[in-house]
């Protein structure tokens, strides 16, 4: 049975574990990702799973180009209210600085859009 965006984030919101505020932001991008298909374009065009998957990404490459396209957050300060809990986003100046040495922040964002790939997926196999 193919399940319409509406249905997946239904399932996302049940069967997600969000103890954490970085599980919050994932689910909250997923919850996104799936928002901008609409469930008729869904359901009449009949996509298979990579033309869903292009589709979510706005037909970027990846989550990366994603990102850096500005097609979610492009806010280094929202970027990090979604993703980082209070105390990180006071170190790093309410998210203004890098979160660690190696990324940036839309790296951190690129990162949890593909965990919410990764949720939307493990959705859509979902009996």
């Amino acid at each position: 049975m193919r399940k319409t965006p509406k249905q997946i984030r239904t399932g996302l919101i049940n069967n997600t574990k969000t103890n954490s505020k970085r599980k919050k932001g994932v689910l909250a991008y997923a919850l996104d990702i799936t928002q901008d298909i609409g469930d008729n374009y869904w359901r009449e065009n009949k996509l298979n799973e990579k033309e869903r998957y292009q589709l979510s990404l706005n037909w970027a490459k990846n989550r990366k180009e994603y990102s850096r396209w500005w097609l979610s957050l492009i806010y280094n300060r929202d970027i990090a209210n979604r993703l980082a809990t209070p105390s990180e986003i006071k170190k790093t100046k309410n998210g203004q600085l890098k979160p660690n040495k190696e990324e940036e922040r839309l790296d951190t964002q690129a990162r949890a859009l593909y965990q919410a790939e990764q949720l939307i997926a493990k959705e859509l196999h979902r009996i």
